[in-house]
């Protein structure tokens, strides 16, 4: 008989040992520790630990968690399952895992009850009846430089300092994706309307053990006050910090935990605790009610201060007004010819510009980059009638010269915004100093700032812009391609509000010939990062004015009230004595005051009011909003 090779070769895992039953341990009010128990497996046998109380398993750091998580003996330890609840008996067991990823069955279980802060309470509360309202914690424990309030209470009284504080700068809003413009424009979503948390974390001292303990039933009684779910009836609380003295956030009460006892336990007299708060509104409001109140003539602009975020209000308009109407926003008028020579104008209606081109069409419309332009040249005029803001404004321009920086010889006005020839805004090209420059004339005075010399080919795309300010010692900017090329420091107004824009002048040899992309004013100042967006996506450019009109006429001291929260007009008639709805009669959506551009180093920004008609008084109520 002959004996052949071995053949290919094979192997199986044998199945793991049923594990035995965990060590479980108290350990605090929240947590307990447990341990795998020692088995016949080898060291690479994984491990899964399951809260059979609450029905999951526990994660590498102890939380619950739906999926099993396997890992060895060694890597296990000694587990803290931590979110649990105070006084409640919880059952762990474990099941095991071998090589082949072949599970076991579940080992004996092992039971363990949390300890609770009422367990330690019943002797104490028969000798103590309140916790001492005098003693100062630990130099260690002092909290943060500001003192935090809910329901008019400081909760250093409690002797709770905190000196961890999260949730309470986190926005429920988003910024849009389109340049209103501004730094601090919002799109609302549906998490606006889904209570944030605000976790409180710090330490809380008594004067012994015993204090402790009433401190903390005291703390969790004044906590439970408050409690609530946040679409029902139950009212919410303030909650303030001494260092944000301005504002205040409503809040309902959510849970408290005890973190851990600093010292043995049952003679420690200091325990490091967590208190979250839940707060339906994404933003703080502010303590007091702005009122802002100016007597508009048609055709002006007022600003507004508010907070970084959008605030409901309350428009007053007081009679005599024939037909009032407003606009809230900060631009002014957009032109990008998509749909021919048109803009929007401030109250966002379409309008057309004059536009009459030579017998050979010396105008003409040229296909750009971001859909369609115009070419001008000749002694064509493109203008629009539409009305600027004397004091703050900016403009944008996206440009196609059709010559090259070094050839030209004479200059060439690429933009006027004008009210007479004595104010207007002018950017124009320097042909003898290869530069460009915003001129400013301001009651027949000039003043003008330019860029360092330009180099350029014929048909290169630039994207230019300038600002003025006479309110926040803005001054005057020059921008090209986003970056800031020139400034000058004078604040001067024009005499009045530009009410012509001009793409170019007819001034003889002064023609731009130049394609015109799009062009776009605001009646505020942009920031360079603004126009370094436009530089890079000029599309993003929207016009998202709100406007309001009433179809009436407002006899001398008759109110006309508009609620943008509750979408309420209300007229009062003074000689009559009656209040009517006259939501009937308003057109377009009564606005909300939406931030612009960040004006300061602080957390204001503004938004600008547009007033069509003339009114005896306009009255603006508000109330800041902070993220």
């Amino acid at each position: 008989m002959t004996e052949t090779g071995f053949g290919p070769g094979g192997y199986v895992y044998t199945a793991a040992v049923v594990p035995s039953a965990p060590t479980v341990e108290p350990d605090t009010p929240t947590t307990l520790t447990v341990t795998p128990g020692e088995d016949e497996n080898p060291a690479v046998t994984r491990y899964a630990v399951y809260n059979a109380t609450d029905g999951l398993y526990l994660d590498a750091d102890g939380a619950g968690t739906t999926e099993a998580v396997w890992r060895t003996k060694a890597e296990w330890g000694t587990i803290t399952a931590t979110g649990l609840t105070p006084d409640t008996a919880y059952t762990f067991t474990v099941k095991a895992l071998n090589q082949a990823d072949v599970e076991t069955e579940f080992g004996p279980a092992s039971d363990c009850t949390t300890s609770g802060l009422s367990s330690d309470l019943v002797a104490i509360l028969l000798t103590v009846r309140k916790a001492s309202s005098t003693i100062s914690a630990p130099a260690f424990m002092s909290g943060l430089p500001t003192s935090i309030r809910l329901a008019g209470k400081s909760l250093n009284e409690l002797g709770f300092h905190v000196d961890r504080i999260s949730g309470l700068d986190v926005p429920r809003v988003v910024p849009d994706e389109e340049l209103v413009p501004g730094d601090h424009t919002w799109q609302i979503r549906d998490e606006y309307f889904s209570p944030k948390r605000i976790v409180l974390e710090g330490h809380i001292h008594g004067s012994s053990a015993a204090d402790l303990q009433i401190r903390l039933a005291y703390l969790k009684s004044f906590l439970s006050t408050f409690e609530g779910n946040p679409w029902r009836s139950t009212a919410p609380v303030r909650l303030e910090r001494s260092d944000l003295p301005d504002r205040h956030w409503m809040v309902y009460y959510d849970a408290i935990d005890l973190v851990e006892i600093i010292g043995k336990r049952g003679l420690s007299s200091s325990a490091r605790v967590r208190v979250a708060v839940k707060c339906p509104a994404p933003f703080a409001f502010s303590n007091e009610v702005v009122r802002v109140v100016f007597a508009p003539a048609a055709g002006t602009f007022r600003t507004i201060d508010l907070g970084n975020a959008p605030s409901d209000a309350v428009f007053v308009i007081t009679g005599s007004a024939e037909s009032p109407s407003f606009s809230v926003g900060d631009s002014v008028f957009h032109c990008d010819f998509s749909g021919g020579l048109a803009f929007t104008d401030t109250e966002n209606a379409v309008q057309t510009g004059t536009y009459t081109p030579e017998e050979n069409e010396a105008g003409a419309y040229r296909t750009t980059e971001t859909g369609t332009g115009i070419l001008v040249s000749g002694t064509d005029t493109v203008s629009f009638t539409v009305t600027g803001n004397k004091d703050d404004g900016s403009w944008a321009a996206v440009i196609a010269p059709q010559w090259q920086s070094t050839a030209r010889e004479t200059d060439a006005v690429i933009l006027e915004h004008c009210y007479d020839t004595d104010n207007y805004l002018r950017l124009y090209w320097d042909a003898a100093e290869d530069r460009w420059v915003f001129r400013k004339r301001a009651s027949g005075a000039d003043i003008e700032v330019s860029s360092e010399p330009q180099a350029f080919t014929a048909g290169t795309r630039i994207v230019l812009g300038f600002t003025w300010d006479s309110t926040n010692a803005g001054g005057m900017k020059l921008y090209i391609n986003g970056q800031q090329t020139g400034v000058n420091g004078d604040m001067t107004a024009l005499a009045s509000n530009p009410v012509t824009l001009t793409l170019h002048s007819s001034e003889g040899a002064m023609q731009p010939e130049a394609v015109i992309d799009f062009a776009a004013g605001w009646s505020r100042m942009l920031s360079a990062d603004e126009m370094l967006r436009i530089a890079t996506d000029p599309g993003t450019v929207a016009n998202h004015n709100e406007t309001a009109a009433y179809a009436g006429t407002l006899g001398e001291n008759d109110l006309l009230t508009l609620d943008s929260r509750l979408k309420t007009a209300e007229l009062f008639d003074i000689s009559a004595g009656t209040r009517t709805n006259a939501l009937g009669s308003v057109t377009g959506s009564i606005p909300i005051l939406v931030p612009g551009r960040k004006r300061t180093a602080s957390d204001r920004t503004q938004t600008v009011i547009y007033s069509t008609t003339a009114a005896a008084k306009f009255e603006v109520r508000y109330r800041r909003r902070y993220l």
